[in-house]
């Protein structure tokens, strides 16, 4: 491992740092104004966690050529954490570490996109059930069923492998 790309790890996990705690910061205000239904709120959060993606697009491809760089210099690994794990140093712990911090801190982040994924999808058959009701009058589209239109999809609840 040569100074050189520990240096520019050094900066990788830099950004990627600053780059997560902007997404999560986005999908949480997000959040709050999918609660408060603040219109104009959530097109200003939309159009962060956009670039907030695109953002994320280029570190992992960053990624990518880092882990490319040292397995050209001969170092075995799958991922930044097992490539440091087989030169310890004071220099590759800390990395590890903060590479190791970088991860259990996407969990959160993909937990706060799930929550936003399944606040967004139960709002929106809800909606699709009240526009149905009203297309129809309240009573039962003759295409579906004949029972009255009652709010079918709310008797359960959803459930995630958020680990899928």
């Amino acid at each position: 491992m040569t100074s050189a790309w520990l240096d520019e790890l050094t900066r990788f996990t830099q950004v990627l740092d600053q780059s997560q705690q902007a997404l999560l910061t986005v999908l949480r205000q997000r959040r709050q104004a999918l609660h408060g239904a603040t219109v104009l709120e959530l097109e200003r959060f939309n159009e962060a966690g956009r670039q907030s993606a695109q953002r994320l697009q280029v570190l992992g491809v960053w990624r990518q050529r880092l882990i490319a760089d040292a397995r050209q210099a001969g170092e075995d690994g799958a991922t930044l954490v097992e490539i440091l794990a087989h030169e310890v140093t004071p220099a590759t712990e800390a990395l590890r570490g903060r590479l190791l911090l970088l991860q259990r801190r996407f969990v959160e982040v993909q937990r706060e996109a799930w929550i936003e994924w399944v606040v967004t999808q139960r709002s929106s058959a809800y909606y699709a059930e009240v526009l149905e009701m009203i297309a129809h009058g309240g009573r039962t589209s003759p295409v579906y069923t004949d029972q009255p239109l009652a709010p079918q999809s709310s008797h359960g609840g959803v459930m995630l492998d958020a680990a899928a």
